[in-house]
């Protein structure tokens, strides 16, 4: 399903970023985001990627991928949140040191995921900042952050029950991008 939603969002949006015309031709990178998700999907949800692999890490470069486009655009129309990068880094840092330090055994996983980690707290305090977009940017990337840190508790942490709660929450996401879109 997840395959198939994904390129129906895209399709979605690139009608009204057409529909909008001239002014709205900064959106095709946050629409270049979207689409970029689509790699990360498919090593980590598709092919079910094990967590020490290199297909994990190609989705996680995708995922990647998908926020530097989102701060490409946003920053062309956003200031960023100090106070929302800061609590993001703080909080994020004191679970890294923790936690996932010591449950990853591979450095070039550790070395991986600390960088996304780095970048979506840019995205997410960047979409949380001021700027006259649509509310849905706040959510739609708290929500993919809040994803990842369920994929940690249950793919890295082994903590169980969470599978349902990443769908949820990653789909209601890429929902509210595509509104924000």
């Amino acid at each position: 399903m997840l395959m198939l939603l994904t390129p129906f969002l895209l399709l979605v949006s690139a009608f009204f970023i057409v529909r909008g015309g001239w002014a709205c031709r900064s959106y095709w990178l946050a629409w270049a985001g979207l689409a970029a998700t689509m790699i990360g999907d498919y090593f980590l949800a598709v092919k079910s990627s094990p967590l020490v692999s290199s297909g994990f890490l190609c989705g996680v470069a995708g995922f990647s991928l998908a926020h530097l486009c989102w701060i490409g655009f946003l920053l062309q129309h956003a200031r960023w949140s100090p106070r929302i990068a800061f609590g993001l880094a703080f909080s994020l840092g004191i679970f890294f040191a923790a936690r996932m330090f010591p449950a990853l055994e591979s450095p070039r996983l550790l070395a991986a995921l600390s960088v996304y980690t780095f970048i979506s707290i840019i995205s997410v305090s960047l979409a949380c900042g001021t700027h006259r977009l649509s509310s849905a940017w706040r959510y739609g990337l708290s929500l993919l952050l809040f994803s990842d840190a369920m994929i940690a508790f249950g793919r890295i942490l082994r903590v169980p029950y969470l599978k349902h709660l990443i769908g949820i929450s990653y789909i209601a996401s890429l929902v509210c991008v595509t509104v924000a879109i």
